[in-house]
């Protein structure tokens, strides 16, 4: 009968030990790296979701600020803004008339929403106009925003209030179609909303 001296079997355990511990070590490392790995990925996420909300925030300001302007004219706008522009040349003016192309973004008037969807950020800050509550001529930027959010205007069409012809127009609504950017905390993060307003005058 063989015997196992106890110096030997203690020998033997303190090896099984180091394996497990070593095994328990490998599982907690693993586990912490994809905890770990997850964590990141979570913050970016949320990250991602807070940039877009700022822009979302900011489009839908850029779209009140703009509805508010058209709802505080006495005359119509595209004719304010032709006057304004001086050089005679109404194509670049931020509120377009209704048989107007977008003469920057190269599409036909049917074709507005598609046309906004493809401009540049270039033509947005060239073309667009920024939030100026305080009407001093310089863009009111949201908190978190890296870009003054913008907005363009588009009259759609006239709407009579009756179909009887007479002398000169008659009374009347007007359609306008309005598409504002807003910006995240970079403009790489971009939100594009569009709505309908109509307004008498």
């Amino acid at each position: 009968m063989n015997r196992v001296s106890p110096q030997a079997m203690g020998r033997s355990q303190s090896g099984a030990v180091l394996v497990v511990t070593l095994i328990l070590l490998l599982v907690l490392t693993v586990l912490g790296m994809t905890a770990l790995r997850t964590s990141f990925l979570e913050e970016r996420m949320a990250r991602h979701t807070m940039d877009r909300a700022i822009a979302l925030e900011a489009a839908e300001a850029a779209l009140r600020d703009a509805e508010r302007w058209l709802d505080g004219l006495v005359n119509l706008p595209h004719e304010q803004e032709c006057a304004d522009a001086a050089s005679g040349n109404c194509l670049d003016v931020d509120v377009l008339d209704d048989a107007e192309l977008l003469s920057f973004g190269g599409a036909a008037a049917d074709d507005f929403a598609t046309a906004i969807s493809g401009l540049t950020l270039a033509q947005w800050q060239q073309h667009g106009r920024f939030i100026d509550a305080d009407a001093n001529d310089i863009a009111d930027i949201p908190p978190g925003s890296g870009e003054a959010p913008r907005y363009l205007i588009r009259e759609v069409r006239f709407i009579p209030d009756s179909l009887n012809r007479g002398h000169g127009r008659p009374p009347g609504r007007y359609l306008y179609e309005v598409s504002a950017i807003g910006f995240g905390a970079t403009t790489a993060t971009q939100v594009v909303l569009q709505s309908t307003f109509i307004r008498r005058y």
